[in-house]
């Protein structure tokens, strides 16, 4: 009988991935599949589905829709059959599920300085709050979380004369995103001193 794959759920599953989770993994090579991931609620019924080990062994399950199954610990088994009809151990893994986005920040004020518009805010009280996005005119401006401690945030590629609509999402763990909150600001001329030329003596 084929060995017991290895095996990795997505981990975590958030309200974005839900419809879209993957397994991935290791087994014997051409051999078929099949996967069982449930929650801890009896009442649920578990998500199945069939598929190849491909010839170099390499296990790749994806848009697996979890979205029927409750928050919180999901556990997947996946059990391989030979060419010959053995079934083997189910390799198994689990992830944390987590769709309930966080509280939105509070407090949101955009400040004009020199050639910046800086953000600052209050955070949630949500547990598992981890940072925020924030967002100009739609488009994300961070690259990487601006990660809790963190509650300001510096635009530094305002164009003077513009008038910008912010909006800073809360961020939880799993990865989820709050609905927002915007704030407006309109990039000014930075205040330039006049240089004083003093001549000779009259």
């Amino acid at each position: 009988a084929p060995a017991a794959p290895v095996v990795t759920l997505l981990d975590p599953i958030n309200n974005t991935n839900k419809t879209a989770t993957t397994i991935t993994g290791t087994g014997e090579a051409n051999a078929s599949l099949t996967y069982v991931i449930d929650d801890a609620d009896a009442t649920t019924s578990p998500v199945t589905g069939v598929g190849t080990v491909d010839g170099s062994g390499n296990i790749s399950i994806t848009s697996i829709d979890v979205s029927t199954l409750k928050d919180g610990i999901l556990s997947a088994a996946v059990t391989l059959t030979d060419a010959t009809g053995n079934i083997g151990l189910p390799g198994l893994s689990t992830a944390t599920k987590n769709t309930v986005a966080p509280g939105d920040v509070t407090d949101l004020t955009a400040t004009v300085g020199t050639n910046k518009i800086t953000l600052d805010w209050t955070k949630p009280g949500d547990a598992d709050f981890a940072g925020v996005n924030v967002y100009r005119d739609g488009t994300k401006l961070n690259t990487i979380l601006v990660a809790d401690p963190t509650n300001t945030y510096e635009d530094g590629t305002a164009v003077v004369g513009m008038t910008y609509t912010y909006t800073v999402k809360a961020v939880d763990t799993a990865g989820n995103e709050s609905t927002g909150i915007n704030v407006s600001a309109t990039m000014t001329s930075p205040i330039v001193d006049t240089p004083v030329v003093i001549g000779p003596p009259a």
